[in-house]
């Protein structure tokens, strides 16, 4: 049994006690971590929180803000092993614990130096907003950079100072080694019954069309047998995916490869095959815990986001 997660179903994971036992966990640790600035959990287990007084299965990450170098320096995510599912999530939790708010919003003292994002429009859809315009939804709103800079500025030498290099896999990215009928799998809601038949990628938005079908049998029709329903889901491709003969998607832009060599990894069109989607556990809500920054008394609070898929709506947050 795992010190530094609750668990309180077997394949779930329970967002806030986590996060305090992961807290615990990883300062126990640090030392033996080589004293990072901050800690991060991807999990292949699935992220589950309260929200409205309800328990949701759908979470997929938390964090706490402004709390890079201290003792509340920790996160943690949900991921799909080997299909990079996670790694918006991570992107955007990271950057909470390097200080900044959601866009559109500010610190929840109002007394604070701390720069805040009141003046960065959430429906741009950057990546510390919800919504998802497109490329956009893969940059950072020049308020998260303000915000970033400020709370690392405020950090001091001891946290400035580089203490590993850590490790780069070089001219490898996600696009390459997942195809699309991987990065498709996680998307429908039916997964036992619904079976991968194609998929392609739109130029113009790098966006991932997944096609599937299904049969249904009709108890007012009986003898019609089994009618084929076909249906479609769209996700973001990954970077480096191919949307062209020697164009790759990059933050969301089809552009030209800028490698010499041709990724030949996964065609811009996959043909219709037959074979069952890999059954994965769909996230459809994101969790985040805040903390106010350093020039402030340390409080926690918790909100929450609902996403039909991915981080795509908005607004659905309590305070705490």
């Amino acid at each position: 049994k795992k010190k530094y997660i609750f668990a309180p179903k077997n394949g779930h994971i329970f967002d806030e006690l986590s996060l305090a036992l992961f807290e615990r966990y990883a300062n126990s640790k640090k030392v033996d971590y080589g004293n990072p600035d901050f800690v991060f959990l991807l999990t292949g287990l699935d992220v589950t929180t309260y929200h409205q007084g309800r328990y949701s299965t759908s979470g997929l990450g938390i964090a706490y803000v402004s709390s890079v170098c201290k003792e509340t320096f920790v996160g943690l995510g949900e991921d799909s092993p080997g299909l990079f599912t996670g790694t918006h999530t991570f992107t955007h939790e990271a950057a909470h614990i390097l200080g900044a708010y959601h866009d559109g919003q500010g610190p929840s003292d109002a007394s604070s130096k701390h720069p805040g994002a009141k003046s960065c429009p959430w429906g741009l859809g950057n990546i510390m907003s919800y919504i998802n315009n497109g490329p956009s939804h893969h940059q950072f709103s020049k308020c998260s950079l303000e915000q970033m800079r400020y709370v690392v500025s405020l950090a001091g030498p001891s946290c400035w100072n580089v203490q590993s290099q850590g490790r780069f896999v070089k001219n490898v990215y996600p696009g390459m080694a997942v195809s699309f009928e991987q990065i498709c799998s996680v998307l429908p809601s039916d997964k036992e019954n619904s079976t991968f038949d194609y998929a392609s990628v739109l130029t113009e938005t790098c966006k991932v069309k997944c096609h599937f079908y299904k049969f249904y049998v009709s108890e007012v029709f009986a003898d019609m047998g089994k009618v084929k329903i076909p249906y479609v889901y769209t996700t973001d491709a990954l970077d480096y995916m191919q949307c062209g003969d020697e164009e790759v998607c990059i933050q969301g832009v089809c552009r030209k490869n800028p490698f010499k060599t041709k990724v030949e990894a996964h065609p811009t069109h996959s043909e219709p095959t037959q074979q069952e989607p890999i059954t994965t556990t769909e996230a459809t809500e994101t969790t985040e815990a805040t903390e106010a920054t350093r020039a402030t008394t340390t409080i926690r609070t918790t909100r929450r986001r609902m996403f039909p898929w991915r981080h795509r709506t908005t607004n659905a947050w309590r305070s705490g």
